[in-house]
């Protein structure tokens, strides 16, 4: 409770490489309630909790104290989740009238490009007569007039934050 730790950073964003603050001060405050600041190297040393200070967390920071100080204090810090900031969906479907399906079904490309971090997406339609798979959007035989919604949901994983994005699908 004598001690305090002011680190140059309290938060970083990952960005697949290692990240760790740097220690600015170290104060003690004495028997005699006087404020003395430390030396790093002769009053205390540094470590981290982890070796890799790369992936989303948190981590801890230890003074050690060495020479005249003894004990330990930590502090800690965080790595945030990135978004997912460069998705793209390419949609090759172009607003159609219902009777081009009215024989049969039609497919177009359709595809979420840009994730990060080998997240799983899902595609959820407002209709069942739209099934999105494998980089295809295929609008069913005898779809109706109206305006559709595809859904694109891009997982979170241990460093990326979820990412959703809906897509109109036309039918004139």
């Amino acid at each position: 409770g004598n001690t305090t730790i002011v680190l140059s950073k309290k938060s970083f964003t990952f960005n697949n490489k290692s990240q760790k603050p740097s220690v600015k001060t170290v104060t003690y405050k004495n028997a005699d309630g006087k404020t003395v600041t430390l030396k790093e190297g002769t009053d205390y040393t540094v470590s981290f909790s982890k070796k890799s200070t790369k992936n989303a967390g948190t981590y801890k920071v230890t003074i050690k104290g060495t020479g005249k100080y003894s004990g330990s204090v930590t502090s800690s810090y965080t790595i945030k989740k990135a978004k997912q900031k460069n998705v793209k969906v390419t949609n090759k479907y172009k607003a159609t009238k219902a009777k081009t399906f009215k024989k049969k079904g039609k497919s177009y490309t359709f595809k979420a490009t840009g994730v990060k971090g080998k997240a799983k997406v899902t595609y959820t339609a407002s209709s069942k007569k739209i099934k999105v798979k494998n980089g295809k959007i295929t609008l069913s035989k005898g779809i109706k007039k109206g305006t559709y919604k595809v859904t694109v949901k891009v997982a979170k994983t241990k460093n990326y934050s979820a990412y959703t994005k809906t897509v109109t699908i036309k039918v004139k």
